[in-house]
């Protein structure tokens, strides 16, 4: 029984090795077709630690894609810890997935808003600034979110709009509510930019924003001239 024992453990340190010193190809080809419309670059480093020069997922490239196991972590239901370069920031952990639920912890991502929204295909139209998001947890699927908590906070805003510059910094919460992202804005802002605005995975949105600059600044003057005068001479509604 003895021997029995230790013929056993003796495999299985084997087999730690050898999964520690597999190449990170050994996991990529797994992977390699299984997910539509995700294509997978160049690949470096092992199994437990890696790296891909880019990833392309339905026409979303990122780029310096990195991965570390984290087998400590595991029993916590946290095994593998994602950084990403480019077109944003990112570091994050992910959970064990339960169908086709993707489990985020400890999110933090920042970057500029013109190469993300170029990223995603969407035109900037001159509009850009600094973006900082954190999430503690999220769980996501194809049918939306079950589960979310963050905050935003944009900074540095600039475009073509006169005045957009003094929005100065902008913050809100982000939470899930109906399988959609709810974006409450913080009014603590030197423009009173405030509201809410919800956001669902296929694309639509609804919500309402309003912005109050001071009489006469440039910011005021330009929202005349796109949204008219308001009613009551101060707070300019933007409805989606």
């Amino acid at each position: 029984m003895k021997r029995i024992l230790l013929g056993f453990l003796a495999l299985l340190v084997l087999l730690l090795f050898v999964a520690w010193r597999a190449p990170a190809w050994v996991l990529l080809d797994q992977l390699d077709g299984q997910v539509p419309g995700l294509a997978l670059g160049a690949s470096d480093g092992r199994l437990w630690r890696g790296r891909l020069d880019q990833v392309n997922y339905d026409g979303l490239a990122l780029e310096g894609v990195s991965w570390r196991l984290q087998p400590l972590a595991a029993l916590s239901g946290r095994p593998l810890a994602v950084a990403v370069e480019s077109p944003l920031s990112l570091q994050a952990e992910l959970g064990l997935p339960e169908g086709q639920q993707l489990k985020l912890y400890d999110v933090n991502l920042e970057g500029r808003i013109a190469a993300l929204l170029e990223a995603v295909a969407l035109p900037s139209m001159g509009f850009n600034g600094d973006y900082r998001a954190e999430m503690s947890s999220a769980v996501i699927s194809p049918q939306g979110c079950s589960e979310f908590a963050g905050s935003l906070h944009l900074a540095r805003l600039s475009g073509d709009i006169d005045g957009l510059a003094d929005l100065g910094a902008v913050d809100a919460t982000v939470s899930c509510q109906n399988r959609g992202l709810r974006i409450v804005i913080d009014e603590d802002n030197p423009m009173r930019v405030r509201g809410t605005v919800n956001l669902w995975f296929n694309g639509r949105s609804t919500g309402q924003v309003t912005i109050s600059p001071p009489q006469g600044s440039a910011l005021y003057q330009s929202l005349t001239q796109f949204l008219g005068r308001p009613s009551n001479g101060k707070d300019f509604q933007i409805r989606l």
